[in-house]
């Protein structure tokens, strides 16, 4: 997206799918975000039940949808 003044907030969609890793008895994924204050809205689609979602440093909200993640995790 061009042009994004510095600390100006844009809404941007992006929509993919992915295999994910097993870690042991759980599945990982991990997505780098540039600034500890960013937010996203996370939908996770799978046949089988998910028992649980977290974040090592963003604070989760379930949504009727999925899940938000916003700024930095409350330690």
């Amino acid at each position: 997206m061009f042009p994004i003044a510095a600390r100006e907030e844009k809404k941007v969609e992006v929509k993919f799918g992915r295999y994910l890793t097993r870690q042991g008895d759980h599945f990982e994924y991990r997505l780098p975000l540039g600034a500890t204050e960013a937010s996203i809205d996370l939908a996770i689609a799978d046949d089988r039940d998910v028992l649980a979602v977290d974040s090592p440093t963003h604070a989760l909200t379930k949504t009727a949808t999925g899940y938000t993640a916003r700024g930095k995790r409350a330690t």
